[in-house]
């Protein structure tokens, strides 16, 4: 068996490579998420947020798409999930500074309008460049997490839901 750290930087550049490794491990891993890792959420973050925009622009069908996902345009499911980041990364804050701390529910259906309606008069490129510094931002977050941070059930459960289900829930592929 090969060791995966001892192979040719380049190899890692080859589509097929790349697709292999996504499909044995990545969705692997996502399909039967029994404990969330940073390696996990980093990757979600890095390699499918990053092209979330790019992979819809090419949608042949981007009406269908909305549809499904219950948004009019990508104007307000970006919106919807900036949204949800803050409140992920304000929750992991929270806990940060009180490991008891539990997030109160929030009546999704509403909050959701609410997110829609705040970016209303937010121009498109000024919504793509927010979602874009959110990731990064969020990202930056995942990294400097102590390990132990992933054993809180409380933050483990909000990147679970955030990050790795909600691409999951809101997937181009």
């Amino acid at each position: 068996m090969t060791d995966l750290r001892s192979m040719n930087e380049a190899a890692w550049d080859n589509k097929r490579v790349r697709t292999w490794i996504n499909g044995v491990f990545i969705s692997h891993a996502r399909e039967h998420l029994v404990a969330l890792s940073r390696f996990l959420v980093a990757d979600t973050l890095e390699h499918e947020w990053s092209e979330y925009i790019e992979r819809f622009n090419k949608l042949e069908s981007k009406d269908e798409f909305l549809k499904k996902q219950g948004f009019e345009s990508l104007h307000d499911l970006l919106a919807h999930v900036i949204g949800w980041w803050d409140e992920g990364e304000r929750v992991i804050s929270s806990v940060q500074k009180d490991p008891n701390f539990k997030a109160e529910d929030i009546d999704a259906d509403k909050y959701n309008a609410d997110l829609v309606e705040k970016y209303k008069k937010v121009s498109d490129a000024a919504i793509q460049a927010e979602f874009e510094s959110k990731r990064q931002r969020y990202l930056k977050l995942v990294n400097e997490l102590p390990d132990d941070a992933f054993l809180n059930q409380e933050i483990e459960s909000w990147l679970a839901l955030d990050i790795v289900g909600h691409f999951d829930e809101h997937g181009i592929r």
